[in-house]
């Protein structure tokens, strides 16, 4: 169980702390159209992390995930303390590829919202089993409350993104409805460019930059436009009936009541 990114039911933004993921889930994860589309700085730096929170709203959940593991800066810790001091709301979607026992064992101090550790599959996902691998993955099991966990093996389903992204063909679909539409889930890139969501690998809808404009400036023009000039939208699992998707909501909200519940029992 985990909500978050794919969770529909509120607001947040996505962080890419870099460009170019060294994990390379290729199966399912278009890195190639994302690296030679993107342009700018391709690593999240202090500086420009600090220019951006003054622009997002306080109250904004942030999560750490975006077109790459985290982890790939290595500045990430940094960038969650930030973002913690100001405010916000995190969660983290990790492989704890490239990570440090130092690094974990800093990161496991924070309250995360959502700490999702997506674990290597031996198919689409390998990373080496170093033995400081599996060390962080029990610091992470044994601090983090609620964690939650994502394997590529044989019951997962793709949202496919890889070919969507990759112009393999998708037959196209009438837009019917996205809770996106009422709470945006943008996804934030290094170069302060904020794209229209986790779906968008292909970075064809740019919707304002962090470095030079406000959050809710960017909010307010994506709402104007809302669900009229998105190609994506008309390809995306996401685009659901209403129905459809009023029932995914309730389905998550009694699966997050239900582990809620659980943990107020365990404590």
């Amino acid at each position: 169980m985990s909500f978050g990114v794919g969770d529909t039911s509120y607001e947040f933004m996505e962080i890419t702390t870099k460009i170019g993921c060294p994990v390379n889930c290729l199966d399912y994860c278009p890195q190639e159209v994302t690296t030679s589309r993107y342009s700018g700085k391709r690593t999240l730096s202090i500086k420009d992390w600090e220019i951006m929170l003054n622009r997002i709203p306080k109250t904004l959940p942030l999560v750490f995930s975006g077109f790459c593991e985290p982890f790939a800066n290595d500045k990430l810790v940094d960038l969650v303390d930030m973002a913690h001091k100001a405010g916000h709301p995190i969660s983290i979607f990790t492989t704890l590829y490239n990570a440090s026992r130092i690094d974990v064992e800093k990161l496991v101090k924070y309250q995360f919202l959502v700490f999702c550790l997506h674990l290597p599959d031996g198919k689409a996902m390998k990373i080496p089993l170093s033995q400081e691998y599996k060390d962080n993955v029990f610091t992470v099991l044994y601090n983090v409350r609620n964690v939650s966990f994502c394997i590529m093996n044989d019951r997962f389903k793709s949202l496919n993104r890889e070919n969507i992204t990759r112009g393999i063909s998708i037959k196209p679909k009438r837009f019917r409805f996205c809770y996106k539409f009422d709470n945006p889930q943008f996804t934030l890139l290094p170069n302060g460019d904020v794209s229209l969501c986790c779906m968008d690998f292909g970075l064809s809808n740019i919707l304002g930059n962090l470095l030079t404009e406000n959050y809710v400036d960017v909010k307010r023009r994506f709402l104007a436009r809302k669900r009229t000039t998105f190609k994506l939208c008309s390809q995306c699992s996401y685009n659901l009936s209403p129905l459809r998707a009023l029932v995914d909501s309730v389905n998550r909200q009694n699966e997050k009541h239900f582990h809620l519940f659980q943990s107020s029992v365990r404590s």
